[in-house]
């Protein structure tokens, strides 16, 4: 992600949330006003969910003190134009996230197996030092993936539901760089 993080065009923002309850809403807003901002709509609802989702684990597994601590979350959203989106989620807890496999009835679980879904990378690491980590997601910046857009919650056309067919067919035939939990 160097290719990101080291381009003159590069714009980045971060908020630092308090961990709790409104954790994943402060989030959303802050990457919708962001992308809204910097032109980004083709992927902002990706980016909402993935944000909320970050936040979320950051809430429920990253806290490393009592509730009634003040432990903070920190969000870095950093576009290159043209590009991608790499979204930054960092909490107290070294412990690394890794998706679960849940039954239909699990009322919690999927977060993970979400961000993985709607996500070009993402990855995990500890922070230097022992404390804390930092989950990243990567998000191209195409308006158009192979043809359609890339929103799987959202209704679909019948024109982008065959640009998504041969899309698909061409994403597994040269799968790449894509990290995905199967």
């Amino acid at each position: 992600m160097s290719f990101i993080l080291h381009d003159p065009a590069t714009v980045s923002a971060s908020l630092e949330i308090r961990s709790d309850a409104r954790a994943a809403g402060r989030a959303r807003r802050f990457a919708v006003e962001k992308l809204g901002e910097w032109g980004c709509a083709e992927i902002e609802y990706s980016a909402e969910l993935i944000c909320s989702e970050l936040a979320t684990n950051a809430v429920v597994h990253g806290r490393t003190g009592p509730r009634e601590e003040d432990e903070r979350i920190c969000l870095v959203l950093t576009l290159r134009p043209g590009a991608g989106l790499l979204i930054q989620v960092a909490d107290n807890s070294s412990a690394l996230p890794l998706p679960r496999v849940t039954g239909p009835e699990a009322v919690s679980g999927r977060g993970l197996r979400l961000v993985a879904e709607l996500a070009d990378a993402w990855a995990s690491w500890p922070n230097s030092g022992g404390s804390g980590k930092r989950v990243w997601v990567y998000l191209r910046l195409s308006a158009v993936r192979n043809g359609a857009l890339h929103h799987p919650l959202r209704p679909v056309t019948e024109g982008q539901r065959t640009a998504r067919a041969g899309a698909a067919h061409n994403e597994h035939s040269h799968h790449r760089g894509r990290n995905r939990d199967h």
